[in-house]
């Protein structure tokens, strides 16, 4: 299942997506949630900048998240960054070995492993309208199935990939209102999406099937809101308590108290 999420700094897109990670792995009994963090965001889950360190975090028990920050300053918007945040997408992709624990690969280690959630923030950073990284687009296609949940996380609906964009099965909008990024939103769900979209109170998210059509408006955030860059290490599952959210496709089927209905 492929999930963007779509707002501008401040807003809180990221803090949107551990939650949106952690209400599907609570539904789906999913494993591990797995962070591509190139801006040093997550500091409320086990984190490191070591590979290897990444790779037995994966394989011990008792985190519910960790992340992979494969830089230790945040980076800028530069070429160079852009292509040093490609590299090291790739070599995170790699250490996850989905194919291979999912049993799509001959010989794989964990064959009945749970769905996989994995969250890329900052995704902007490996693609354009007009181009994809090769490993991201591989996520893309391997979350066309209900093994594995791949959270898109970014600033605007053109930074994008076409590709990526058509394999899209949920979108959580937060206001934008630069015209250009309106014109895109309307393109990708039509104007009345568009208009709710441009209007929407900060921190406000609307939430858009794609296939259905059908939309929710999530207005309460002090349901899903919390301070992920906090130093604290959670307990296993701590977080994943609260309802609050609309359902996504893994639930099963009942709205929740942090959003209202407004389409069918």
């Amino acid at each position: 299942m492929n999930l963007f999420i779509i707002g501008r700094r401040t807003q809180g897109k990221s803090t949107l997506a551990i939650y949106l990670a952690r209400f599907i792995q609570r539904k789906v009994n999913a494993h591990t949630i797995f962070i591509f963090d190139p801006k040093r965001t997550y500091k409320s889950v086990p984190y490191t900048s070591d590979l290897g360190e990444f790779e037995s975090l994966i394989e011990k028990s008792g985190h519910d998240a960790v992340a992979y920050q494969p830089f230790r300053q945040p980076t800028s918007d530069t070429e160079n960054d852009r292509d040093a945040v490609n590299s090291e997408f790739v070599a995170f992709v790699d250490a996850l070995a989905i194919e291979r624990h999912l049993g799509v690969e001959h010989g794989a280690r964990r064959p009945t492993i749970g769905p996989i959630i994995i969250i890329v923030d900052e995704a902007w950073y490996l693609q354009k309208s007009n181009f994809g990284n090769n490993a991201l687009e591989k996520l893309v296609r391997l979350a066309d199935t209900d093994k594995v949940y791949l959270i898109q996380v970014s600033h605007r609906p053109g930074e994008f990939y076409t590709g990526c964009r058509a394999q899209s099965d949920e979108l959580y909008f937060f206001r934008q209102w630069l015209a250009s990024d309106i014109e895109v939103v309307r393109e990708w769900c039509g104007d009345e999406v568009a208009g709710i979209v441009e209007t929407l109170p900060d921190h406000h998210v609307l939430r858009v099937e794609v296939n259905s059509g059908r939309t929710e408006l999530f207005d309460r955030p002090e349901v899903w809101f919390s301070n992920i860059k906090g130093g604290m290490q959670p307990s296993p599952r701590e977080g994943t308590e609260h309802d609050g959210l609309a359902t996504v496709s893994a639930s099963d089927g009942q709205s929740n108290a942090g959003a209202t209905a407004i389409g069918s």
